[in-house]
């Protein structure tokens, strides 16, 4: 079979690989280059005792149909001696997880607000497109050159299973401490739980924390965020409007979160 994509995509001796920028569920990531171009290439490991390629194709459809001035642009794939890769833009600036936790690093609420808004509009986009992330977290959120966020790897998770058993697990997968009560509890979920997620990015955008700090505890038996944990530990000058907005995220019942339209005015 020829080294690219079903979709005559990129050409494996056209990519540059440089170091590895990280590793997930979905594979490794390096920093790269195509055709002169600073890129991410994404490899995505599977299992050849299941027909990946086709399920790749669809994901791939599903990446190509999302571009959004705060989606991560993706460029195309590239398929080499049953390897898979994805390529998308390279923003080295950071996610907003390192903003957060460097101590040095200023954030003025002007700027926390902007990239409150910016995740809410790659949200609110791809909802619309009936695509849900799964997986909104501080790590998946990165900073460009100009201080705009742009939200990465959704879809990913679901490119990344072994198998179809696999790949029904990992559609209810997330990070812990972003999880929306219903994905911990095993129960069927929509798009409200990308909204929980972005909930506790604000939450972490409000106290100045991450989920990683062990403050937000979750509420029994519902499991939201207690509130109590997010307005105790809230710095100094956070817009009360902005904490409201990132406990109404975070309630428990996904029917009890606000939507997109309601998140973006208020916002």
């Amino acid at each position: 079979m020829a080294d690219t994509a079903a979709d005559n995509g990129i050409q494996f001796a056209d990519l540059e690989f440089h170091e590895s920028i990280g590793v997930g569920l979905f594979g490794t990531v390096h920093r790269g280059e195509y055709l002169g171009t600073e890129v991410a290439i994404k490899e995505c490991s599977h299992d050849t005792t299941f027909d990946f390629e086709k399920y790749f194709a669809r994901e791939v459809d599903m990446l190509r149909a999302a571009r959004h001035p705060n989606v991560v642009q993706f460029m195309d794939v590239c398929k080499h001696e049953n390897r898979f890769f994805i390529i998308t833009e390279y923003i080295p600036n950071g996610n907003l997880k390192t903003w957060i936790e460097d101590e040095a690093r200023m954030l003025a609420w002007p700027q926390r607000i902007s990239f409150a808004v910016d995740v809410a509009r790659a949200l609110a986009f791809l909802h619309a497109r009936d695509i849900i992330h799964r997986d909104i977290k501080g790590e998946n959120l990165l900073v460009t050159e100009n201080g705009r966020i742009k939200v990465c790897d959704f879809g990913f998770s679901r490119i990344a299973a072994q198998d179809e058993d696999e790949m029904k697990r990992i559609s209810y997968c997330g990070t812990d401490g972003y999880m929306a009560p219903e994905i911990m509890l095993g129960m069927e979920f929509d798009t409200a739980v990308d909204v929980f997620s972005f909930g506790v990015v604000l939450c972490e955008l409000v106290c100045r924390c991450t989920t990683d700090a062990g403050v937000f505890t979750r509420a029994v038996p519902g499991f939201g965020i207690d509130a109590d944990t997010v307005t105790d530990n809230a710095t100094e000058g956070c817009p009360d409007g902005l904490l409201q907005l990132a406990l109404r995220c975070t309630q428990a019942l996904p029917e009890d979160r606000p939507c997109w339209p309601e998140i973006l005015a208020e916002l």
